[in-house]
């Protein structure tokens, strides 16, 4: 893959990337924001996701994908929110594919964040939001959804681990090996700068 990329030769990449990144190359010539590459890059990898979860005989997979989706899209509107952006402006950040639809998502905007959690009570994401105990610090809150929904996307595997042969476990090892790689990144920042070893503790994700 970085051969092909070197040598602009996408011909070769995989799973619609060899469109995927030209578009994304033109896009941030057109713009230099990075969060418009990045959204647009979420896009592709989520429907091919969805579109290899929904080919294969097994339900786990496709309800992780799903509630990754979600998950995503919660971390993209508080971030929004936090900047005071529109549900114009919203809009383009949010994927569909979810449990929660996106109009449902854009109608949460204008209610406070403490409202979310009984917007979403029918869903599971909803109850995870619940674990959410103060949501007047918008910088610290950021910080505790990250943990929240990384938790949830991680407990929508656990069934899988009472099956040895599950295929369900692959996906899971893959996961957890993401949620190691964060939970280190979490401890070398916080040594680097002295953070306390409680807070460091409760930004651990869960494994």
């Amino acid at each position: 893959m970085i051969m092909a990329v070197e040598s602009e030769d996408f011909r070769l990449l995989p799973y619609n990337l060899h469109l995927a990144f030209p578009k994304a190359l033109a896009l941030w010539e057109q713009t230099h924001n990075v969060l418009d590459v990045e959204c647009f890059l979420d896009g592709v990898l989520f429907r091919e996701m969805l579109k290899m979860a929904r080919e294969l005989d097994y339900e786990t997979p496709l309800l992780w994908v799903r509630g990754k989706i979600d998950a995503e899209n919660l971390r993209n509107m508080l971030r929004l929110k936090r900047m005071e952006k529109d549900t114009t402006a919203v809009e383009p950040y949010l994927h569909a594919g979810g449990f929660v639809s996106v109009e449902k998502l854009l109608a949460m905007l204008s209610e406070p964040i403490e409202s979310w959690t009984r917007v979403l009570s029918y869903a599971d994401i909803g109850q995870a939001l619940s674990l959410i105990q103060d949501s007047s610090d918008m910088n610290a809150l950021l910080v505790e959804m990250e943990k929240v929904l990384d938790d949830y996307i991680t407990g929508i595997l656990k069934t899988a681990k009472y099956g040895a042969f599950a295929p369900e476990n692959v996906l899971s090892y893959l996961w957890n090996k993401e949620i190691e790689a964060k939970n280190l990144r979490i401890a070398l920042v916080s040594v680097a700068n002295g953070m306390d070893k409680d807070l460091a503790r409760r930004l651990m994700r869960r494994g």
